[in-house]
């Protein structure tokens, strides 16, 4: 006997079955503020992390990056009364991670703004995304600034 009647698919093809299957979803603004707010949540944990292993210009950067982030979450609490527990934790900062996690938010704000049909609510998300972008953007400058080299050792 054969019970190889449902294999076991890898996780590329359920992640592409997933986004097949969110397509047909209709559009769910609560669970895409709550999502984005989980990531800017996480942005700001990792700038409690920070260390002194950076130098002051792209230390104060990430400061304010942490300040524009509070900012948002505190628009986005008011706007839409969000009520998500978080655990706090600090976690140790890497500028990489921090970089990709802004991303990310910045994709799902995007994701927000092209489903969204009130007119307000996209306003509101075409200046979140304006604020991530100027962090984005004043963290490279302060990297390009710094004039970092990154070595890989092997």
């Amino acid at each position: 006997m054969n019970y190889n009647d449902f294999p076991i698919l890898s996780d590329e093809k359920y992640k592409m079955i997933q986004s097949e299957y969110e397509k047909f979803l209709p559009f769910n603004r609560k669970n895409n503020i709550n999502k984005i707010y989980f990531l800017l949540e996480e942005c700001r944990h990792f700038c409690f992390g920070l260390t002194n292993k950076f130098n002051t210009s792209i230390s104060s950067c990430i400061n304010e990056s942490k300040k524009i982030i509070e900012k948002l979450m505190d628009n986005l609490h008011a706007t839409f009364s969000i009520n998500i527990e978080y655990k706090h934790e600090i976690k140790e900062f890497n500028l990489f991670t921090f970089t990709k996690k802004l991303i990310e938010c910045i994709y799902e704000i995007k994701n927000w703004n092209s489903k969204e049909d009130k007119e307000y609510y996209k306003k509101i998300s075409e200046d979140c995304m304006i604020d991530l972008l100027f962090c984005l953007k004043t963290l490279i400058s302060s990297l390009e600034k710094s004039n970092l080299h990154f070595f890989k050792y092997m």
